[in-house]
């Protein structure tokens, strides 16, 4: 388990678990997938692709050595890909996370709330909602 601290609030993180930290742009996901790399910097993998395509996110995920059962994403679906591209990124992450992984990830794109088994939406800097465990939103 590992403590995920957003704002003045700590959440403890199951292994094994889909988080995604919700909101929209500047409200601190990135800050805090930051500061939990820093608390935690050897049990976890925050890799960052310098070009944000399927095909690289796909090798990301492909060449990790599974040396870490905890993986941070910042904002793998970004809305310059197109649907089928996020979609496909998002299956990526989920067979990651079927292998007992524990995925963090950053997002403002609802599809990715989809396979998420926690949702944590950030506001403004200094809210923060806690959708729960084993909340499971259906995009249509």
């Amino acid at each position: 388990m590992i403590e995920l601290d957003i704002f003045s609030t700590t959440f403890d993180i199951e292994q094994g678990s889909f988080v995604v930290l919700f909101g929209e742009s500047g409200v601190g996901k990135t800050t805090t997938l930051q500061n939990l790399k820093n608390k935690y910097p050897d049990d976890i993998l925050f890799p960052y692709p310098e070009d944000n395509g399927a095909d690289r996110w796909h090798d990301v995920i492909k060449s990790a050595n599974f040396r870490y059962n905890i993986y941070l994403f910042d904002e793998p679906t970004n809305y310059d890909l197109d649907r089928e591209v996020r979609i496909e990124i998002i299956q990526m992450l989920r067979s990651l996370h079927k292998q007992g992984n524990t995925i963090i990830m950053a997002s403002h794109d609802w599809a990715a709330n989809e396979y998420a088994t926690r949702i944590v939406e950030m506001f403004d800097n200094k809210t923060v909602v806690d959708h729960g465990i084993g909340m499971f939103w259906r995009v249509l």
